[in-house]
């Protein structure tokens, strides 16, 4: 079981009820934020979901990874083998995952700071060491009701050193 809920007019959220997934819409295709625990939750709860909202998966040009667990990236084989979107994760989150065996294609290594543009939507990523080596956080616009909000998603939000509390320090700076 699972659900798949439009929070914000561009903004939808897939949960297995323990892990989550966020998909962003914009004027030239879709974000998605991590891929849940499994291939089967990604393809029953955030692909069916996707579909049921009226999203095509296909339309999911950019797959940017929070960091290297298995329950954001679970699902990453598949979507790099079904729909083929540009992948991005922090480097040292991609070399743990390049040395587990898994069936997973290295994308693009994120740097602190790093904007990313789709159409109409910029999201901007930063580096949150501390609950893995290159955990990313990012502040992305939710719209609602003609309104733009900016959100804050912690994917990892441990402060587990001084490292990870300036980064966070950082964003706000």
């Amino acid at each position: 079981s699972g659900d798949f809920v439009q929070m914000f007019d561009n903004v939808y959220f897939a949960s297995t009820g323990m892990v989550g997934a966020f998909v962003i819409k914009t004027s030239a295709g879709l974000i998605l934020w991590d891929t849940l625990d499994s291939e089967e939750h990604s393809r029953n709860i955030l692909e069916a979901g996707m579909k049921k909202m009226g999203l095509n998966p296909a339309d999911v040009k950019y797959l940017v990874l929070g960091h290297h667990h298995f329950d954001h990236i679970g699902g990453l084989e598949y979507w790099q083998k079904t729909y083929n979107p540009a992948t991005l994760m922090g480097k040292l989150d991609w070399d743990v995952v390049m040395t587990s065996g898994a069936k997973i294609r290295r994308g693009v290594d994120i740097f602190d700071g790093q904007k990313l543009t789709l159409g109409d939507t910029t999201i901007t990523m930063f580096l949150m060491p501390g609950h893995t080596p290159t955990s990313v956080a990012c502040i992305f616009p939710a719209k609602y009701q003609g309104r733009t909000i900016n959100i804050l998603n912690m994917t990892a939000s441990r402060f587990s050193t001084y490292a990870s509390l300036a980064a966070f320090q950082r964003m706000f700076d």
